[in-house]
């Protein structure tokens, strides 16, 4: 049990503190980005549900909605990018 023994105990002893130090903070960085991307799914699935409240340069508050049609043939509410209805078919819209 001299001082080589010692010395490369501390270092053993060093490099697993490392390892498992790396190892903890990658799993924390996922526990973040995980929470970070919830808190986005609810953000958006807000303004696609019901609008949000926005603040515009004038202070004033405002309403953002997502542009939605009503299928005249099948009356089914769709997003207002489509050409024709994805449910249907038809092209008439209210």
């Amino acid at each position: 049990m001299g001082f080589g023994y010692v010395l490369l105990t501390l270092v053993i002893s060093i490099a697993v503190f490392l390892l498992f130090r790396n190892i903890t903070l990658w799993y924390f960085k996922i526990n973040r980005i995980i929470e970070l991307l919830e808190q986005q799914n609810k953000f958006l699935s807000s303004m696609v549900d019901g609008g949000i409240r926005g603040s515009s340069s004038s202070g004033s508050g405002s309403y953002v909605r997502k542009l939605m049609k009503t299928c005249k043939s099948c009356k089914k509410e769709v997003d207002g990018s489509y050409t024709a209805c994805p449910h249907c078919g038809s092209n008439s819209w209210e």
